[in-house]
């Protein structure tokens, strides 16, 4: 064998290798390569989850949640912090074989004490759990493997069963993450902080910022944290949420103006009218609303301007003053389509 062919078989082998080891350290599956993985990561990783721990400190009586738990260093660690108490500790791990490992570690507890409950989510934007149900989330390296898209969805899960005022807290060693970087496990783009502090905001949590500390032992390590408004107003502009008030008033005025007029019966299929409004954005940006009517009753069309504070009995191509996608959208939802089509009045409105 040339030293051509040799060295490129070693590279071969080197770059399978480090692939395996990088879908070890995502998710580990039950093998001596799953083995030794897992094992090195508890051992880094544990003083980071000592000081992400002490960050949340766990009351007696509260209700702790960890996401991707691996050998279960950080629940161990929250049980004691519980056991005499009301509170519990909950886990959610995707490899199968860390959960098997944790559960092994943790037969007497679950079974005797019923204060540590691990479950399996295949989908993290599925929890199995009610609302508002957690004091405290967090993880240690986890967001690295999940995709935007999917981490949105996955932290708003996650604010949803938080209680009002509950943190979510991440624990991160850049140090660490760097050495894995450089070592082709992981790429620098997947733990960018600042990536995960945005999916944050855009699932709309409160107070989300990076802390940086220094610990003798360990050295430098970075928290994410992140809360829930225990204010369901809270960060929002009083201006829109008027905007928003004034606008359900005109969906619920509409609404039962529709329903009203569609008490009547139409006696004239032939001869029945078609009514129907086009709510769209005007060429300048604009919005605007254009109600056709053909044959509709002068009574609808009064009902139908006073309640849109339109002005005018043709409605024709006026400024609507509100969220128009909104009200689109509660149309299409809570009434016949997003194009409000009423079939059925006209002439037989007016005859009767």
């Amino acid at each position: 064998m040339s030293s051509s062919r040799f060295t490129k078989l070693l590279a071969n082998s080197f770059k399978l290798a480090t692939s395996d080891l990088a879908n070890q350290y995502a998710l580990p599956v039950k093998s001596m390569t799953g083995l030794v993985v897992s094992n090195f990561t508890a051992k880094k990783s544990r003083n980071l989850n000592e000081k992400v721990v002490e960050r949340i400190d766990p009351g007696r009586d509260d209700f702790v949640f960890e996401i991707g738990f691996g050998r279960g260093d950080a629940m161990k660690m929250c049980y004691d912090r519980v056991k005499d108490g009301r509170g519990m500790v909950f886990g959610v791990e995707r490899s199968g074989y860390m959960n098997e490992k944790a559960t092994k570690r943790f037969v007497l507890e679950i079974a005797e004490t019923d204060k540590i409950r691990i479950d399996s989510a295949v989908d993290l934007r599925n929890l199995p759990y009610p609302t508002d149900l957690f004091n405290h989330v967090f993880h240690v390296d986890l967001f690295y493997f999940l995709q935007n898209d999917a981490l949105i969805d996955i932290n708003r899960e996650l604010l949803r069963v938080l209680k009002p005022g509950g943190i979510l807290t991440c624990g991160m060693e850049f140090r660490r993450l760097k050495t894995l970087t450089d070592h082709g496990i992981l790429e620098e783009t997947q733990w960018d902080p600042l990536r995960y502090l945005w999916t944050l905001e855009q699932a709309e949590f409160s107070d989300v910022q990076i802390n940086y500390h220094n610990d003798p032992k360990m050295g430098d390590y970075q928290l994410i944290t992140a809360r829930k408004s225990a204010d369901p107003l809270d960060g929002q502009d009083p201006e829109e949420l008027m905007k928003e008030l004034e606008m359900d008033m005109k969906k619920e005025r509409l609404a039962i103006a529709m329903m009203t007029l569609g008490d009547v019966k139409d006696n004239d299929q032939q001869n029945s009218s078609i009514w129907k409004a086009d709510l769209s954005g005007g060429s300048n940006g604009d919005r605007n609303v254009s109600m056709e009517f053909k044959n509709a009753p002068s009574a609808a069309l009064s009902t139908f301007s006073q309640i849109l504070k339109i002005g005018t009995s043709t409605m024709d191509s006026t400024d609507f003053p509100g969220d128009v996608d909104g009200l689109r959208l509660e149309i299409s939802e809570n009434l016949f389509a997003f194009s409000v089509v009423v079939l059925g009045f006209g002439v037989g409105l007016v005859a009767s």
